[in-house]
């Protein structure tokens, strides 16, 4: 069976962590090996992505990542993704309103 991508921030993903879901900016791209930066505001990714997944998505574009955590070394998180949403039009403050409002609710806060 495989494990849920938990929502995480970048700095509170751990070696516990299979999968994960992500959202950030996109910092870089580099076409060399299909990879690009993601920033959330608390740490950076290094996210793996197939060459379909790495040409719809521009530099300063919001995504969410759903993958797999690769490696974690030295605060350094490596990702392969299995799914990325381009999510340049959302806002970003009310998301991150809705994401609080929900931990409150689950008790998670």
């Amino acid at each position: 069976m495989k494990q849920v991508a938990r929502n995480k921030k970048i700095k509170e993903i751990n070696e516990n962590d299979l999968r994960v879901k992500i959202l950030g900016v996109v910092i870089e791209k580099n076409p060399d090996d299909n990879t690009i930066l993601i920033d959330d505001g608390t740490g950076i990714a290094l996210v793996y992505l197939t060459q379909e997944q790495f040409e719809k998505i521009s530099e300063g574009d919001i995504v969410r990542i759903f993958g797999r955590v690769l490696e974690i070394k030295d605060n350094k998180v490596e990702i392969v993704s299995e799914i990325v949403q381009n999510l340049k039009n959302i806002n970003i403050g009310l998301y991150e309103i809705v994401q609080h409002i929900i931990k409150k609710i689950k008790g998670e806060e």
